[in-house]
């Protein structure tokens, strides 16, 4: 069996993982820590561990053939990112560039994600 490759701060992580997967007897304290996402997600490249991590952020990874997805299971999570800002840093034009982009490629990954609920019903 391959180390769990854990992510520090997300809450939702094997713990849950395993809950949702009827596989709580798999021992979720076990494996190696990150403090990002992109280390645990280079060491499971390397494969030297299995990591968890949202379809939309690894998904192009997952289509070049750099990482596969052996579980097959995707569970729901509640954890989201939020873009917050004040309302006068929008002055700067990067800001707001930066913004707008975020915004879209946001709105895409959900437009695509619903597609694919469509698809599996």
């Amino acid at each position: 069996m391959h180390p769990l490759l854990h992510v520090l701060g997300y809450e939702e992580g094997w713990g849950y993982w395993l809950k949702k997967n009827n596989a709580e007897s798999v021992d979720s304290s076990q494996g190696m820590q990150f403090d990002t996402l992109i280390s645990a997600l280079t060491i499971a490249e390397l494969g030297q561990g299995i990591a968890l991590a949202r379809s939309s952020l690894v998904k192009h990874l997952l289509d070049e053939g750099r990482l596969v997805a052996p579980l097959g299971c995707h569970v729901p999570t509640k954890e989201a990112f939020y873009l917050v800002y004040s309302a006068h840093s929008m002055i700067n034009p990067d800001a707001a560039a930066f913004a707008q982009w975020l915004s879209e490629e946001a709105h895409s990954f959900k437009v695509d994600a619903n597609a694919e609920e469509d698809e599996h019903l």
